[in-house]
């Protein structure tokens, strides 16, 4: 078995230093065979270009693996502009016969050709650790970066917008409310493609004065934290909360930091910039409706 050390993917600047962190293996005679690694290509930061590294080791009976690690170097200049996180909610068909019920609901058509703009322009869908490491200023992302992400688990977007995600290679989130959706096993998508993300454990629902009256602005430490705690369980993953209709204030904020969450979303409008803060990033929100045209001036 050998095990890639650090981040499979990785985005470095032009001319940027690059030191890699290689691998480990074990063998279930032989023990640890690390020394044995041999890694085949190199990475040249001064030429932009993708980079794929490959980790190969044998053991005593000649039983040989290898993973492999990719490394894009990016000739552009650095992204100042900031990452647009699209929001989507709701999908339908309209040509059967399905109707749009307010700006959350996205033609699937209209999905269709938006995908298709990023795919044919070769926009990149960088991971959120990625994004993470970009506000912090370790890292850079190329100009046309986006991000992809749905809210509430909606069956439309498993049945409808996935299909489209997968047909052009592009990643995406889903943020559930785990009281609703369950595991994320049971949902049949390429998990390198769908990442599954916390919308609360039940948290989408009323009970506070102020903003959409969301209950997490006025729940109790110990019951936010738990809900939080068993949303994770359930993903699996802290790297980004989402906040059930877009209600926080500072003493949210402190609690999904407190829970173990890198990030979190909003409703607010705007780009991810480099410097913000993580916790109450700005999406981009798609409006069911929105013309090409006007997809296309929201993330340029």
């Amino acid at each position: 078995m050998i095990n890639i050390t650090g981040d499979k993917d990785i985005i470095l600047n032009l001319g940027q230093n690059y030191i890699d962190n290689g691998a480990t293996a074990i063998d279930n005679i032989d023990g640890n065979i690390t020394k044995n690694i041999k890694i085949i290509n190199r990475v040249n930061t001064k030429v932009a270009g993708k980079y794929k590294i490959t980790y190969k080791v044998t053991d005593s009976s000649f039983n040989t693996t290898s993973v492999e690690r990719n490394i894009i170097v990016s000739g552009e200049p650095s992204n100042s502009e900031g990452v647009p996180i699209l929001m989507y909610h709701f999908f339908y068909d309209e040509s059967k016969g399905k109707d749009n019920h307010d700006g959350n609901f996205t033609e699937i058509n209209n999905f269709r050709q938006q995908m298709k703009y990023l795919k044919d322009n070769n926009f990149y869908f960088p991971t959120w650790n990625e994004l993470n490491d970009y506000i912090d200023g370790k890292n850079n992302l190329p100009n046309k970066s986006v991000i992809v992400t749905a809210d509430d688990g909606n069956s439309t977007f498993f049945d409808l917008a996935y299909p489209i995600l997968k047909e052009n290679n592009i990643k995406a989130t889903s943020f559930l409310v785990t009281s609703w959706s369950g595991n994320p096993d049971k949902y049949n998508v390429d998990r390198s493609l769908i990442s599954f993300q916390s919308h609360s454990e039940n948290m989408h629902r009323g009970g506070c004065k102020g903003g959409h009256g969301g209950i997490f602005l006025c729940i109790k430490d110990e019951d936010g934290l738990k809900d939080l705690s068993d949303s994770i369980t359930t993903t699996g993953s802290n790297e980004v909360f989402c906040y059930p209709f877009g209600d926080y204030d500072n003493h949210d904020e402190n609690l999904i930091s407190k829970a173990g969450f890198k990030m979190a979303v909003t409703t607010k409008y705007g780009k991810a910039k480099p410097g913000i803060n993580k916790f109450t990033m700005p999406r981009i929100r798609v409006s069911g409706g929105e013309s090409l045209e006007s997809f296309i001036d929201s993330i340029n």
